[in-house]
């Protein structure tokens, strides 16, 4: 579905999170400065790594 459009305006992510099968999508969705971003906040809050390590951004 992701990629396919739909007949509502929103993006993959939108209603059910990212999923393991739509990490690809991510930067396609997003743009890779707002990726970056994220990761930056994910490494502040789990700078550890054990809020679901590997599930959107590799380890």
């Amino acid at each position: 579905m992701a990629g396919a459009g739909s007949h509502r305006p929103c993006t993959p992510s939108c209603k059910c999170g990212v999923g393991l099968h739509k990490m690809g999508f991510l930067i396609d969705e997003a743009g890779e400065g707002a990726v970056a971003m994220m990761r930056t906040i994910k490494q502040a809050l789990d700078p550890h790594n054990i809020m679901n390590p590997g599930k959107v951004f590799a380890a």
